[in-house]
């Protein structure tokens, strides 16, 4: 990108006289862990043991519905629901939102 004389990257900015100078990434640094990819190693860990514990075939019959699937798909597929659910009941309305 060039923004008036200078060349942007996303790690780098190039001044008018061609001289390089490196960005500040409050963001990341490398070769340390943040805490959030830390949760998100241990939640990911977490819901690979939940998937491999809950491999049993469990029926579901709701209303004249009725269908079989592992245990894990069912939990997952409800929480799913539930979380759009919330959300849409969660929003404030549209005349909220405007003013």
């Amino acid at each position: 990108m060039n923004t008036g004389g200078r060349t942007t990257s996303a790690s780098a900015t190039t001044d008018r006289s061609g001289r390089v100078q490196p960005m500040a990434d409050s963001t990341t640094k490398q070769g340390t862990s943040t805490p959030k990819i830390v949760a998100i190693v241990v939640l990911a860990g977490a819901l690979l043991a939940f998937i491999v514990q809950n491999t049993k075939t469990v029926d579901l019959d709701w209303l004249m519905f009725g269908f079989s699937a592992p245990l894990w798909l069912m939990i997952t597929l409800i929480g799913a629901v539930g979380f759009v659910i919330g959300y849409f009941v969660g929003r404030p309305g549209r005349a909220a939102r405007k003013g």
